[in-house]
């Protein structure tokens, strides 16, 4: 199979790979030739963007540092996707290179959640708080543990509208019951996790991004209560998510730097907005269901 790349760089980083592995990976899908365009280096792991020619879809390359593996990843993917009916959506696996040198999965093209046009309006907000909610779910089910790493980066929206979930490296790490998740359900810790994020990034970005903030703010609280919906009792549940949350933003007044002790208070004042207005709107919705009037 020929290699080629947009930059140098690329090429010698490439050929430390085991010899003939990428080729053993996409050889079998009909490719004969690849193209690497680019390169995203996260903390344990390496992401190589693949064109192939002739293909109607990009691939991803990803390759662990020195000292970390991603064996469990490659797991936690292969377990997703052949659970049965599950609308877990990740990225669908391809191959394993030879030796623990990476995997091949397919790229995953979409739109990040923060630039989702539709979720300006509460109807279509809605619709994909539920499609994630559901979609969590599923991945819960598929394996027993949390999804660990939940923000809204972590989610692209596809071309159908549907979100799909993206770099599942910490959820292979995490086994619910360790001591970072104890005695907590995994909806809750991932959902308490999300309000925690969603109010974190507020003070550094609402500058650059005001109406994205406002949009992941109102799009956090239409999935506490989706999620909720399903509780047998909903206000116990955001309770017990945002609690969650507020243990994260806690433990931030022990931080070692100062700009993130400071950002504490902003974080807690953020994280009781949005519970008053997950519990308006779980108050609304059952309302709803049971016929009154809408509030």
């Amino acid at each position: 199979m020929e290699l080629r790349v947009t930059r140098p760089r690329l090429l010698h980083e490439l050929e430390a790979l085991p010899e003939g592995g990428l080729a053993a990976a996409l050889e079998p899908l009909g490719i004969v030739a690849v193209t690497a365009f680019g390169r995203i280096r996260g903390g344990t792991s390496t992401c190589y963007l693949l064109r192939a020619e002739a293909h109607p879809r990009d691939f991803v390359l990803k390759c662990p540092l020195a000292g970390e593996s991603i064996a469990l990843e490659w797991d936690v993917l292969c377990r997703v996707a052949g659970a049965p009916a599950t609308r877990a959506r990740l990225p669908r696996p391809v191959a394993v290179l030879p030796g623990g040198a990476g995997f091949v999965m397919e790229r995953v093209r979409g739109v990040p959640l923060v630039r989702y046009a539709p979720l300006r309006h509460r109807d279509e907000r809605e619709a994909v708080a539920a499609a994630v909610v559901a979609g969590l779910r599923d991945f819960h089910r598929s394996l027993e543990r949390p999804f660990g790493d939940f923000h809204a980066r972590n989610i692209l929206m596809d071309s159908d509208g549907g979100p799909v979930f993206i770099d599942v490296g910490e959820s292979a790490d995490l086994q619910a019951g360790t001591s970072h998740w104890e005695a907590v359900a995994p909806m809750v810790g991932d959902l308490g996790l999300w309000v925690y994020n969603t109010c974190l990034d507020v003070p550094g970005n609402a500058h650059s991004s005001p109406l994205g903030q406002l949009n992941l703010a109102r799009f956090a609280v239409s999935m506490v209560a989706a999620a909720a919906a399903d509780e047998r009792d909903a206000r116990a549940f955001c309770r017990d998510v945002f609690a969650r949350a507020r243990r994260h933003a806690r433990r931030m007044r022990q931080s070692p730097w100062r700009a993130r002790r400071a950002t504490a208070p902003l974080v807690m004042a953020g994280l009781l907005v949005l519970e008053r207005a997950a519990g308006r709107e779980i108050s609304r919705r059952t309302a709803a269901r049971a016929g009154g009037p809408r509030v």
